[in-house]
């Protein structure tokens, strides 16, 4: 009897462990794969101008109009303006006054609005009066720099709106460009602006092949507040030293 006990107890005990061996858990498994795309800036200067048309006459008008299409994120944007330095009249503390050139630029009221273009060094400067003219108590933000062994004044010009993907500039920056109509000339290519009325310096400048050239600068608008911040803190700020001419 007691062979029978013992033998049915070992018979359960190897039942038992069979059935610990067959045992099925419930489990699972996830995994994430985070993928991250980097962002691009991507601006196009346009411009409208013909060369066909370009040639400098005292007082005639030539167009060149000149904007910024953003294709990308969203963008703060500027322009440098350059144009060869002995066509600039520098006033009093070496201020630039437009107004006075031997080769004039013009930009339309409606761009210097809020929002709009800056010619100054700092948002402080934007308003609805030209910067430079006499009672404004502002300047063009300007530095002088030698491309291809030409001197060139450079006047920056900051658009104050960033802008999305797909927008241009609301306004040009500027519309034309024309030679003073007090221009003289003795051969048809070295002109003189002479002392008249408000002018009180010469400048002559040798105008065949006058050039302006211009480049356009467009940073991420993500993470800044203004425009000034973020392409100074892209690019730095302009100067002689620092623009998209010195390499």
């Amino acid at each position: 009897m007691k062979k029978k006990i013992v033998s049915l107890a070992l018979a359960v005990c190897l039942i038992a462990i069979a059935a610990v061996g067959t045992l099925a858990y419930f489990t699972d498994t996830d995994a994430k794969t985070n993928t991250f795309t980097t962002g691009k800036v991507d601006i196009t200067l346009n411009e409208t101008f013909s060369e066909n048309d370009a040639k400098l006459l005292p007082g005639k008008n030539i167009e060149k109009v000149v904007n910024v299409t953003n294709n990308e994120e969203d963008a703060y944007v500027r322009l440098h303006i350059a144009f060869p330095a002995d066509t600039i009249y520098y006033g009093e503390n070496d201020g630039v006054q437009e107004y006075n050139n031997l080769v004039h630029f013009n930009q339309r009221y409606a761009s210097l609005a809020a929002g709009e273009w800056n010619w100054t060094p700092t948002s402080a400067g934007v308003g609805g009066n030209y910067p430079g003219y006499p009672g404004n108590g502002t300047n063009y933000n300007t530095y002088t720099t030698t491309i291809d062994n030409v001197e060139y004044r450079v006047f920056v010009v900051t658009y104050m709106t960033k802008l999305t993907k797909g927008a241009t500039t609301k306004t040009d920056a500027m519309f034309n460009v024309y030679l003073d109509k007090y221009a003289d000339t003795t051969d048809g290519s070295t002109y003189t602006a002479p002392v008249v009325g408000y002018r009180t310096a010469e400048m002559s400048s040798n105008l065949n092949n006058y050039k302006i050239l211009i480049v356009a600068e467009g940073c991420q608008a993500e993470g800044f507040n203004d425009p000034y911040t973020a392409l100074n803190t892209s690019f730095g700020t302009p100067s002689s030293t620092n623009n998209p001419w010195v390499a």
